[in-house]
């Protein structure tokens, strides 16, 4: 993924980071061991182990403060003197779909409530639009951005990263069994708001700055 990208993990130390950290190492692991033999049998297929996120935006320029960051999108949800009841990020898991895109092979829906999109959409107004090559994102990020927002912006959870596509419908089964097994809270309240270097292979990612919402 080019540039840095902003991660929303669920709460440090609870029990759904728990179980989805376990979860993306049984289900990887699981899913490969019965994927149809690769015409090259001498490369071995190892799926990396990542820690479980939201992607809020990615293309942040590698160049941008870390700290400014996250301290700005955790203030969206901070309560302050002036506004007290400052909406608080709601999460909830709709269901797990597949897809063919390799960061977004096998995943968790997560539903694209108001709260989400405001930080998706503020994150990606102040810290990629006035970066972008498009003369228009520069000109008007807030409304580049809410366009982003609303049409492609697809909040997820990543299970999975595997080469493979289709997945068989033995695949397919184990990993929605795995799911139903793991996944009994559907629904979480706040999380770490991070920023990773997200260059070259996933074992090498790097967080570079985080707050607690």
């Amino acid at each position: 993924m080019p540039g840095l990208s902003l991660w929303l993990s669920p709460p440090a130390g609870s029990s759904i980071e728990s179980i989805l950290t376990d979860l993306i190492s049984s289900l990887s692991d699981s899913v490969v061991a019965i994927a149809p033999a690769p015409s090259d049998s001498s490369v071995p297929i190892t799926p990396p182990h990542f820690k479980p996120h939201i992607t809020i935006t990615s293309n942040i320029p590698t160049t941008t403060d870390p700290d400014s960051v996250v301290a700005y999108a955790a203030s969206l949800f901070s309560p302050s003197s002036s506004s007290p009841s400052s909406p608080r990020l709601r999460i909830e898991v709709t269901g797990v779909d597949f897809g063919p895109a390799y960061f977004k092979k096998i995943f968790l829906r997560i539903l694209k409530a108001p709260d989400l999109v405001l930080l998706a959409r503020s994150v990606r107004e102040r810290f990629v639009c006035p970066y972008q090559t498009d003369p228009r994102a520069v000109a008007r990020p807030d409304q580049v951005a809410a366009e982003w927002a609303e049409q492609e912006y697809d909040p997820h959870i990543s299970l999975a990263y595997i080469d493979q596509w289709p997945l068989t419908d033995k695949q397919i089964e184990l990993s929605e069994k795995l799911v139903a097994e793991a996944v009994k809270e559907k629904v979480w309240h706040g999380g770490r708001i991070a920023l990773y270097e997200t260059q070259g292979p996933a074992e090498q990612w790097k967080m570079l700055a985080f707050r607690d919402v």
